[in-house]
């Protein structure tokens, strides 16, 4: 049975059947279209029940996402004082599938490795 959250803002969740544990996990599809900020998308995230607003930005912000290159080149916030947000502009908009249970940093790495 399909079960969508809020279809309308570009967020579908239901269950999908885990072929290797038999679990049952929630799958969430949720469509950035581009031109969305920062702020929109972490509400989108929260609005799927996959993390909050609050946690997904403080993470795409501060953490250690190193190991994609473009992130070499993102100024941090002493050299950039009057940029808003770290992440903006770096979450690339796409449809993306989430697993309920996953982290808050494989939810932002999951959209930096899309713009890498």
């Amino acid at each position: 049975m399909l079960r969508s959250r809020d279809k309308a803002d570009g967020v579908l969740c239901f269950p999908k059947h885990d072929s290797k544990s038999g679990d049952k996990k929630m799958l969430c599809i949720v469509t950035i279209p581009e031109g969305t900020t920062a702020i929109a998308i972490a509400q989108k995230m929260e609005a799927a029940g996959l993390c909050s607003a609050e946690d997904f930005l403080k993470e795409a912000n501060e953490g250690d996402f190193s190991k994609y290159t473009f992130w070499q080149y993102v100024p941090d916030d002493v050299d950039a004082p009057d940029r808003f947000m770290k992440c903006e502009g770096y979450l690339f908009p796409d449809t993306y599938e989430f697993l309920k249970d996953d982290t808050v940093h494989n939810y932002v790495a999951t959209f930096y490795a899309q713009f890498d």
